[in-house]
């Protein structure tokens, strides 16, 4: 395996580090707080949701064999 395919992985697995640590609980993203309204749940957990997507598809982008 190459080190673009291997960093591929890494890129894979770190987000769902991200979306397993927020459902953990290591992660707050509401800052202490509990959300009074859904807006306030979707405001709180979109950079979080859109990041590991990001990195999951970044790194399945670049696992991908070659030609």
């Amino acid at each position: 395996m190459d080190s673009r395919r291997f960093t591929g992985f890494l890129l894979m697995a770190l987000g769902f580090a991200v979306v397993g640590a927020i459902s953990l609980g290591l992660i707050d993203p509401f800052a202490g707080r509990l959300p009074q309204t859904r807006d306030d749940l979707w405001r709180a957990l979109a950079p979080y949701i859109v990041g590991a997507a990001a990195l999951f598809f970044a790194g399945l982008w670049m696992a991908r064999p070659r030609r």
